[in-house]
């Protein structure tokens, strides 16, 4: 009697132990199905009866966080640490942190913590990188960064984060080996010029080589096509670095007047007129007029807010119409003037 007793039991702890793994599956099966609050409905009953297993805990604070119940996802992954302080429990609440943006301070401490306790755990030290990067402290993020590329991981967010490091650092040097790496690595399509090209061009503008960078850029508008798609090709950026790099040069390059000319005719084609004021155009302007560019002098004159009202900038358009010969823009010019009240003696002889 005694020994069916026993067999009783044990065959009702036998089930009482499958009936709850298979809510833990369950449970697991709705969060990885995205049905987060089924999952911590069911977690929830099953963490009741099993208080001590840290996956459920982890499983039940990730569904927290993915529906921003901040607080309840914390005190789970804790939970989580307190069961079991292995290098995985440490990982997920400092990935926590560090996804829900609640404190990267915190990530970094227990992400050091994951990373101490195994110091093998790549996703630990990927984190880890991204962390520093964004507290700004690159020495630390290229450490890290470094030990990564040795478990052979590479992503955008790295290659961003190792140029923002020797663009710190002012070094272009290893700034072109670590994108070859990242280019070699994440296999581009050797075909894909695009793309290869926009990645050299964003280096070099993020080092101030604005030649450089115009080159790649202009490469890039130069072959694309109406169907190019690619998550990290922006053509529009592409428009804006360009113009920001042309004005740079085209202020930068007054005493390179061979070059002025160039800079200036690419800086009216990509619109950075619109980023001058009207004292910086009436100055290239002179200086194009100074080295006989006067159909662009006519254009930075035309770019002046309301010349249309200024004598002085009516009479000098007007003037670089006549010097390359244009008789009807010379005409309509010299009359916007006379009627402005400009007292310039215009020969309009041939304009009637």
């Amino acid at each position: 009697m005694k020994t069916l007793f026993l067999l009783l039991l044990f065959l009702q702890m036998s089930f009482a132990f499958a009936q709850a793994e298979e809510d833990l599956k369950s449970g697991i099966a709705a969060h990885s199905q995205g049905d987060y609050n089924s999952a911590i409905k069911i977690l929830t009953l099953y963490i009741k009866e099993n208080p001590q297993n840290d996956v459920a805990h982890v499983i039940r604070g990730d569904s927290y966080s993915k529906l921003n119940k901040y607080k309840k996802a914390e005190a789970d992954f804790t939970s989580a640490i307190q069961i079991k302080p292995s290098s995985e429990n440490y990982f997920n609440r400092g990935y926590f942190y560090y996804m829900s943006t609640q404190s990267d301070v915190k990530s970094k401490v227990d992400l050091l913590k994951a990373f101490t306790l195994d110091n093998n755990n790549v996703a630990a030290i990927k984190v880890l990188g991204y962390v520093y990067c964004l507290l700004d402290d690159l020495d630390s993020a290229y450490h890290f960064f470094n030990l990564l590329e040795n478990h052979g991981d590479m992503s955008a967010t790295y290659n961003s984060c190792m140029k923002s490091y020797f663009i710190k650092k002012r070094d272009i040097i290893n700034a072109k080996y670590n994108l070859i790496e990242y280019i070699e690595k994440i296999n581009v399509d050797v075909n894909d010029s695009i793309f290869v090209n926009t990645l050299w061009g964003n280096l070099y503008f993020d080092f101030m080589m604005y030649d450089s960078s115009c080159f790649y850029y202009e490469h890039v508008l130069q072959n694309v096509t109406p169907t190019y798609n690619h998550p990290y090709v922006s053509l529009a950026d592409i428009n804006n670095h360009l113009t920001k790099a042309y004005v740079s040069l085209l202020t930068q390059s007054e005493k390179d007047l061979n070059r002025y000319a160039h800079y200036s005719e690419r800086v009216i084609k990509y619109k950075g007129y619109e980023q001058l004021n009207d004292d910086s155009l009436y100055k290239i302007a002179e200086n194009l007029i100074s080295i006989n560019e006067f159909r662009l002098a006519i254009s930075y004159f035309s770019a002046i807010r309301k010349y249309e009202t200024n004598i002085e900038i009516l009479e000098k358009i007007a003037m670089c119409f006549s010097s390359y010969g244009n008789i009807e823009g010379y005409c309509k010019f010299a009359r916007m003037a006379k009627r402005k009240g400009s007292v310039a003696k215009f020969d309009i002889t041939e304009c009637d």
